[in-house]
């Protein structure tokens, strides 16, 4: 296992956004794409783009820690200060009714669409279990934003955007995977392809019941150079499979009393990815769970 750790990222210049031709599905033909609205910012080096990760996650259990947003607010802060083009998520983005929250569907998406709102630089939205565990998160997440399935090429990299919940728990349908091998089939020539999507199948499923879904898009992806990101088990741990890289990224925020530490992958982060011609490259920006300013007292 290989972690980087930094604690500081220097801002970079802004050029004007470039376009990106956008595809998804998952709710309906005509499901709009689910980001914040913003501009990509492209800058005049490298691509450069930031992952978020889990901000919640573990059941309703009496064992469970809460959520803590503010290492999600602390991680939008450095993150415009770092000021990538775009930042991409890999789910678990709202915990789901239930006694760790108990509040409506849609009041739970305002909150943190409200915190989304605060980064200055696109944000896109990939579906996690909790996002989507019940038929009525499923139709919150089509009205609210959208696709739960997309891809687009920016800078001659073609980005996947998965749902691992497709139908729950932990699966890709065959729609999916008919959508994933048409992105491929019609973007041969890209520099790279990048996979994002929640739930690691490599690490989460029996091997010997693998996903169909994933076993297609495993075999459609053979052949290009590609990397693979997912989130669900709060640990960051760096695979080599077959010689690709596959990544789980820990939290950024969730529900995790992070006790193993930073060696065993337990830690409050965000990624930093720079894309180079031999693929992407790696830093993961420690956010340390310290305690809120406090005004000082007369």
């Amino acid at each position: 296992m290989r972690i980087s750790l930094i604690l500081i990222l220097f801002a970079f210049a802004a050029a004007p956004a470039l376009a990106q031709e956008v595809h998804g599905a998952g709710c309906d033909p005509t499901a709009i794409v689910p980001h914040n609205g913003k501009p990509a910012i492209s800058t005049n080096g490298p691509l450069t783009f930031a992952i978020v990760t889990d901000l919640t996650g573990v059941g309703d259990g009496e064992n469970g820690m809460p959520r803590r947003e503010r290492i999600f607010k602390r991680a939008i802060d450095q993150i415009n200060v770092a000021n990538p083009e775009f930042v991409v998520s890999v789910g678990d983005l709202i915990q789901g009714p239930g006694k760790k929250d108990p509040r409506p569907i849609a009041e739970q998406w305002s909150e943190f669409n409200g915190w989304v709102k605060e980064f200055n630089a696109r944000f896109y939205y990939v579906v996690g279990n909790h996002d989507i565990g019940s038929l009525d998160e499923q139709a919150e997440w089509c009205r609210q934003h959208g696709a739960r399935y997309y891809n687009f090429v920016y800078k001659n990299v073609l980005f996947l955007f998965l749902d691992s919940e497709d139908p729950p728990p932990t699966h890709i349908g065959e729609a999916q995977a008919d959508f994933v091998e048409r992105a491929l089939k019609d973007n041969p020539k890209v520099d790279w392809t990048l996979v994002f999507f929640h739930k690691p199948f490599w690490a989460y499923m029996a091997p010997a019941a693998p996903d169909p879904g994933w076993e297609r898009v495993k075999a459609a992806l053979q052949g290009r150079k590609h990397t693979v990101f997912a989130g669900h088990v709060h640990r960051y741990v760096h695979y080599v499979i077959d010689g690709t890289e596959y990544y789980t990224l820990a939290t950024t925020g969730a529900n995790h009393d992070l006790k193993a530490g930073t060696a065993a992958g337990e830690l409050d982060h965000f990624a930093w990815v720079t894309m180079t011609p031999e693929g992407p490259r790696l830093l993961n920006v420690l956010l340390d769970d310290l305690p809120e300013a406090t005004a000082p007292t007369e």
